[in-house]
């Protein structure tokens, strides 16, 4: 009885999270049959850049999370480690592969596991080299958004209470986060403390993760503006980073994995405000959904590629030469250690 309790009691705080997820998807359904055009959203789908969508978006997105693997190994190697940019490289995109499902992106973290098999590091330094780079993400999409907002109000353009609302709640978040980590994981947080530490007796290193992290987030809101791109819904980059910060912000906060639903209904206000039509809204959310399913395909695939064994390297000539020498050589020792025992004792061993 106890047992099931607990276990029911572990279960539970997954169930709002599901919940607000089916909401969310239910108002999208319940909006699009009410207000939208599905054939014309099919219309603006169908005529969506096969080059942009099925090409260009993919190949910028290997970009990301190359710059992003970058960033992981600058990490690794502030913190102690000895890491290797391949299997790095490897880890980190099947990671980003499967945080694109989990909730608050934390899929992630399966790099952490990679880096204590691989790399000899324990669990809790990896964990604080992440709480480096998820702090790294904050801090930098934080200030772009401030940024991008404050140039979409100055020109005129739309922004609405709820992001200058979120703006406000991810510093004060980071707060509460920290007081609670004092509070309830003292150690965890004496671990990352001493992470930041190492980060900051290493400035170029500091400013490596700045600068990929800055670059990470510049190329993401590029994506999302080629993506709308492609089905004629042409938006600023101002804005494309605005919208990756509130939706990433969004998904976050409300900890539902994929951000199923809450990812669409923000994308298709954002960009409805923004002057288009509810169908380019819709739109925009399924075109950016189906860069997740790229996403998922992709990591899908480096994970696939990581368990093919890799060919031994061919051999040279210089190879079987050294080969040869020493093969010459051990029979060489094995012919001198037969003659010595062979050799008949002299005068001086008999007497």
């Amino acid at each position: 009885m106890s047992d099931a309790g607990s276990h029911e009691t572990r279960r539970g705080p997954g169930w709002p999270k599901l919940l607000i997820g089916a909401a969310c998807l239910a108002v999208i359904v319940a909006w699009t049959f009410h207000a939208v055009d599905i054939n014309a959203v099919i219309a603006n789908l169908g005529n969506a850049d096969p080059w942009i969508v099925l090409v260009e978006l993919p190949l910028l997105l290997l970009l990301v999370w190359f710059m992003r693997a970058v960033r992981w190994f600058t990490v690794l190697d502030t913190l102690g480690a000895r890491p290797r940019f391949l299997p790095t490289y490897v880890s980190t995109a099947v990671s980003l592969g499967l945080a694109v499902i989990t909730p608050m992106q934390l899929g992630e973290a399966l790099k952490v596991a990679h880096a204590k098999a691989h790399h000899g590091m324990t669990i809790a330094t990896g964990a604080s080299g992440f709480a480096i780079e998820r702090i790294a993400d904050v801090l930098v999409l934080l200030l772009l958004t401030a940024l991008a907002g404050l140039f979409m109000v100055r020109t005129d353009m739309p922004v609405t209470f709820v992001a200058v609302v979120l703006c406000v709640a991810i510093p004060v978040g980071l707060l509460v986060a920290v007081a609670l980590g004092r509070r309830f994981a003292p150690g965890a947080l004496a671990d990352a403390m001493r992470a930041f530490r190492m980060m900051a007796e290493r400035p170029y290193a500091a400013l490596r993760v700045f600068l990929t992290t800055l670059l990470c987030w510049l190329l993401t809101a590029f994506i999302w503006r080629a993506g709308l791109m492609a089905i004629d819904v042409v938006i600023s980059f101002p804005a494309a980073i605005f919208m990756v910060g509130m939706v990433t912000f969004a998904i976050v906060l409300t900890a539902i994995p994929g951000g199923a639903g809450i990812s669409e209904i923000t994308i298709m206000s954002l960009v409805v405000q923004s002057g288009f039509s509810p169908e380019q809204g819709l739109s925009a959310a399924l075109i950016l959904r189906f860069l997740s399913l790229i996403a998922i395909a992709l990591g899908i695939a480096h994970w696939l590629a990581s368990l093919t064994p890799c060919p031994p390297p061919s051999r040279t000539v210089d190879d079987r030469s050294r080969e040869m020498r020493a093969g010459i050589n051990r029979i060489e020792m094995r012919r001198q250690d037969m003659s010595i025992h062979a050799s008949p004792p002299s005068a001086s061993d008999v007497r």
